[in-house]
């Protein structure tokens, strides 16, 4: 799994950089170091709300509805 997520989009990436500038290995390092984190990321940025909600839950903190727009009252 680990070759479909980070090396085969990688290496398709070097093979890509290759075509068009000469490129270091310090960016072909950080190319892959991006393609490592990408991953991590994802996760916990997406987690973040559920996290958030978990310790709303157990501190017994609710999201509270407020009405943000008031109704206009028509003659």
């Amino acid at each position: 799994m680990i070759f479909a997520t980070i090396a085969f989009p990688s290496f398709i990436s070097i093979l890509i950089m290759r075509k068009y500038v000469n490129f270091r290995k310090r960016d072909y390092a950080i190319n892959i170091l991006q393609w490592l984190l990408i991953p991590t990321l994802t996760l916990t940025l997406f987690s973040l709300p559920a996290i958030e909600s978990q310790i709303r839950y157990f501190f017994n903190k609710r999201i509270d509805f407020f009405e943000s727009t008031k109704k206009m009252k028509r003659k």
